[in-house]
């Protein structure tokens, strides 16, 4: 005699146990029977056959509706005072049971399945717990699977689906997708619980539980037994690994714009098996069904909306549990992220920027008694014409300074323009032991991939060093054929100073003489220097601190395409550690120090999402990040005596 249908979803079920048990997650808690769920009674599925009322769709539509009349009634019930009201209650409660009944003698079995292995299977899936409909529903490949497993209206539909589906169904493949929904770990319930109502909509239960926490509404908590703890320490790692931008509630994706993301998502293109809110929008997690996911990112642009204000980006599971699956998330999201930094603020930071510029110009001709005695002679102090002598000696080392920095600026410009990122205004960072530490340049919409956000970040430092190279070289060989007069005017670093770097100590060395030539001398005496030179000096230092990985500077932005998103805080914590080292054991680190204190207040927070965060950079956009971080480590590390 051959197997009916409902030992085979009997076995489907103990499989998915047997799993459960095996890797150590538990049992879960069986629900008692109440005549509201087993609505699927043999006879009212007897009878099917002499219906000819309403449709399938319009039945399930009613079914629907019902159920949360119920529900409704329910809570009325237990919040009702008198006896009057709740007799009434319980007369409307009996009347929806009855149509119910009445809808689901209509809901006809598969053919090929008797009407008796039909209502038993139904029956038994109906008991089976959440997570094990849960699997069975993804091995089915329905979309939104939790939400379909909850829906006790679906229970039909999902039978008949595993009875013709059910020679595709494997051990093997009931068991992977079971492996697929263990992103959110279920505790058995309580005890004293197992007189629970399994009727509940999980899945709403899961949307109240994102939207409100006061909502009248059980939270999942309540239902499945998910552990409150496990549930801030998914949100909190989440949140951990995106800006502050990102989960901005006031400005979040909404619930119309989750349902049009819905809407357009299909089979062929993610499947879809959890939807959780998070601060700033949504998080959908499921089956990547395209060849790439730059194929998902291009598919999806072309069939949202141009005008639709929010955006998709996909990247890797943020939220890693034990157990958790690794399978990439989407991520709903408003499509501008400008940061919110007050205009005046970025006015405030830019003019302190140019006055610490030009107290850095004034500094470096102080060691110069030459100059200052020129300054202070009286035969010039009735005219002013010292002053403007002076002015005039000091802009000589402004101006390259801030070509260098405009360099840095139109390298990020030029990008921008060819892969369409809009980003802020620069704004000048001042800092302790530099004119300025670089210009704050915010992205206000996200890259469309990790190349393109290398690209971007990239490409202002790397401007940004060949422009001081050139400075510095040139200036050193301009002094190098000084005449004495011209010599004599010249700004002046300390030895110390010089050694700070040991990129550029080594090129004053080369060009002064030889290895050791000027660097080798008392750490105190000042060093004449053409103005050239001290900026491309200067600027080197600069756009070697903007290249280390912290935040949302280049350097973070390079660190966060190279590594991912949850590997560039590991390599963003070493240089942090670093700078921190500097302070204390490397000496004449105010550049460091200025750079680390200015980091840690305007640029601490992540970059924000790419579109596709799952592609990974080639080998040569690897390369060129590691040579450019090789280089500032040589530039800002100082040379040993």
């Amino acid at each position: 005699m051959r197997p009916t249908f409902s030992l085979w979803l009997a076995f489907a079920g103990s499989l998915s146990s047997a799993f459960i048990t095996r890797h150590g997650i538990g049992t879960f808690a069986r629900s008692r029977q109440q005549p509201l769920l087993l609505f699927f009674s043999e006879n009212n599925l007897v009878e099917a056959h002499d219906r000819s009322g309403e449709t399938l769709p319009e039945q399930r539509d009613l079914l629907s509706q019902r159920v949360e009349d119920i529900k409704s009634i329910q809570d009325s019930i237990e919040s009702a005072q008198n006896t009057s009201l709740i007799n009434e209650l319980d007369g409307s409660l009996l009347e929806i049971e009855n149509e119910i009944a009445r809808l689901t003698s209509g809901l006809l079995p598969p053919p090929g399945i008797s009407t008796e292995d039909y209502v038993k299977s139904c029956v038994y899936f109906a008991k089976l717990p959440v997570r094990i409909r849960w699997a069975l529903c993804v091995s089915l490949e329905i979309e939104d699977s939790l939400g379909a497993a909850s829906k006790w209206d679906r229970v039909p539909e999902i039978v008949s689906r595993l009875y013709t589906e059910r020679l595709s169904l494997t051990p093997a493949r009931l068991e992977s997708s079971l492996k697929s929904t263990m992103s959110s770990k279920l505790v058995p319930q309580s005890k004293n619980n197992d007189n629970s109502d399994p009727s509940i909509d999980i899945a709403s239960a899961f949307k109240s539980q994102s939207t409100s926490r006061s909502t009248d509404s059980k939270t999942i908590e309540n239902l499945l037994g998910v552990e409150e703890s496990e549930e801030n320490t998914r949100e909190r790692r989440v949140s951990a690994l995106l800006p502050r931008v990102t989960r901005d509630n006031d400005r979040a994706a909404t619930e119309e714009e989750l349902q049009t993301l819905m809407q357009l998502l299909s089979k062929e293109l993610f499947m879809v098996s959890e939807k959780e809110k998070t601060p700033g929008g949504y998080i959908l997690r499921g089956k990547n069904r395209c060849k790439s996911s730059a194929e998902l990112v291009e598919k999806l642009d072309g069939r949202l909306p141009k005008e639709w204000s929010a955006q998709v980006s996909l990247t890797e599971e943020l939220a890693i549990l034990d157990g958790a699956t690794t399978d990439p998330m989407l991520l709903l999201l408003k499509k501008d992220i400008s940061p919110t930094t007050s205009s005046w603020f970025n006015a405030a930071s830019t003019a302190s920027a140019i006055v610490t510029a030009f107290l850095f110009s004034y500094g470096v001709y102080g060691g110069n008694n030459i100059v200052t005695s020129r300054i202070t002679d009286p035969s010039f102090a009735d005219d002013l014409s010292g002053f403007n002598w002076f002015n005039v000696k000091v802009l000589e080392i402004i101006v390259p300074l801030f070509a260098i920095q405009m360099s840095h600026e139109i390298g990020h410009f030029f990008v921008s323009k060819r892969d369409g990122i809009k980003t802020t205004l620069p704004t000048l960072l001042p800092c302790w032991g530099l004119p300025f530490l670089g210009s704050l340049t915010s992205l206000r919409e996200s890259p469309k991939n990790f190349t393109s956000l290398f690209d971007f970040a990239v490409a202002g430092p790397l401007a940004g060093l060949i422009a001081s190279m050139v400075f510095l070289i040139t200036g050193l060989q301009l002094g190098n054929t000084a005449t004495p007069d011209m010599a004599q005017y010249f700004p002046m670093l300390p030895v110390n100073v010089i050694k700070i770097s040991t990129l550029g100590g080594s090129l004053v060395d080369f060009f002064a003489g030889g290895e050791g030539f000027i660097t080798s001398q008392d750490p105190s005496l000042g060093v004449p220097m053409h103005p050239f030179a001290i900026a491309g000096f200067t600027g080197l230092v600069m756009n070697s601190l903007e290249l280390l990985p912290l935040g949302a500077t280049d350097g973070g932005r390079l660190s966060l395409a190279v590594f991912g998103r949850k590997g560039q805080p590991v390599f963003g914590g070493v240089a942090w550690i670093f700078l921190l080292f500097s302070a204390f054991f490397i000496e004449r680190a105010d550049a460091l120090i200025g750079a680390w204190t200015v980091y840690s207040i305007a640029q601490n927070d992540s970059e924000i999402p790419c579109r596709d965060e799952i592609t990974k950079l080639d080998v040569g956009r690897v390369a060129l990040a590691f040579a450019l971080w090789f280089v500032a480590v040589l530039t800002f590390v100082p040379m040993i005596d």
